[in-house]
């Protein structure tokens, strides 16, 4: 499982399964981004999903991927490294 816990408001990405009416409808099985609404734990949350061709949809009860692999499940959007600053001559 991820160390992580989540938090409301913080954006996720979910991942839909085959039988998710989300991905049909949007004709998509690819990542769609996600708010989370509510923390039910560490690995199980509500979300509010943005898929890009349809309005706006919530899914409740939704685990984690470390979890719940082979369902429809969310996952932490991984931080960009800070870039190394470079050091001038001088300094």
């Amino acid at each position: 499982m991820d160390p992580r816990t989540p938090k409301v408001g913080e954006i996720v990405t979910f991942i839909p399964d085959a039988n998710d009416t989300i991905a049909k409808l949007n004709d998509s099985f690819d990542p769609m981004p996600a708010i989370v609404t509510r923390v039910h734990g560490p690995d199980m949350v509500n979300l509010t999903i943005f898929p890009d061709t349809r309005p706006p949809q919530c899914r409740q009860s939704v685990g984690h991927i470390s979890v719940y692999p082979d369902v429809s499940h969310f996952d932490f959007i991984e931080s960009p490294e800070p870039e190394a600053k470079e050091e001038t001559e001088g300094e």
